[in-house]
């Protein structure tokens, strides 16, 4: 690791657990970061017919007209 770096797994490939920019893939940052999340819980631009849950990952929303697993 090198002055701001918070990961360096030594390739600029996203998706992996540390991004190209030497940053952390962490859910809840804002950024969806595939393959390892399908939505991020803090990104302004989520689907509203979709929740994104605090581990990543995308559930439907009540009231979408749908009747869904977990939903009565």
């Amino acid at each position: 690791l090198e002055g701001t770096e918070a990961c360096d797994d030594g390739n600029t490939n996203s998706g992996d657990g540390c991004r190209a920019s030497c940053a952390l893939e962490l859910c809840g940052d804002g950024i969806t970061d595939s393959p390892l999340e399908a939505c991020d819980y803090a990104d302004p631009d989520l689907d509203p017919n979709l929740i994104c849950t605090f581990t990543c990952k995308l559930q439907s929303a009540c009231g979408n007209g749908v009747l869904e697993a977990g939903e009565q």
